[in-house]
C-alpha cells in the first residue's frame, strides 16, 4: 500500500472519531446552521437580482407609440 492511502485512512479515521465526540456533534450542528443561513441569504440575493433584471429589461424596452 502507498503512503498516500495510509495517510488518507488515518485522516478518515481521525475525522470519523472527531465527528462522533460532543465537540464534533456541535461542529456539525454549527455547520448545518451556517449552511441554512447562507442558503437563505443566497435565495434572497437571487430573487433581488431577478427583480432588478426584470426592471432593467422593462426600462430598456422601446415604447410602442
Amino acid at each position: 500500500m502507498g503512503i498516500k492511502f495510509i495517510v488518507g485512512l488515518a485522516l478518515g479515521a481521525a475525522a470519523y472519531h472527531f465527528l462522533h465526540t460532543e465537540d464534533g456533534k456541535a461542529f456539525i450542528t454549527k455547520m448545518q446552521k451556517t449552511a441554512t443561513d447562507l442558503g437563505g441569504d443566497l435565495e434572497t440575493l437571487a430573487e433581488d437580482l431577478v427583480q432588478k433584471g426584470r426592471s432593467f429589461v422593462e426600462q430598456t424596452k422601446p415604447s410602442a407609440n
